[in-house]
């Protein structure tokens, strides 16, 4: 799976307080104030874990945030693009793709 240069860059350090899932998302609260939204097409994988980001790969409709201590958070997307979005603890846009 290609590392998310991108994603990893901005997100890489910032800590998971926790996440909130429903059927077409998953939002990823950062201790920043910050939150991640996955559009998924399946529950996510380790959505509760907890720790500070290290990389962020993607392949297709694979998704994996992993995180120091060696867990992973794993969501299969709807599709390959158009899936995730990182908005600022103001609500202003940092990434969509």
């Amino acid at each position: 799976m290609a590392l998310n240069q991108k994603l990893t860059h901005l997100i890489a350090g910032r800590s998971v307080a926790g996440a909130d899932t429903d059927a077409a998302q998953c939002v990823v609260h950062f201790d920043d104030g910050s939150k991640m939204i996955v559009k998924i097409a399946a529950p996510p994988v380790s959505a509760d874990s907890r720790g500070k980001v290290t990389r962020v790969r993607q392949a297709g409709t694979a998704f994996d945030v992993d995180l120091d201590g060696g867990a992973t958070i794993s969501f299969t997307t709807p599709e390959p693009m158009a899936s995730v979005m990182v908005r600022a603890a103001s609500g202003a846009m940092e990434y969509a793709d």
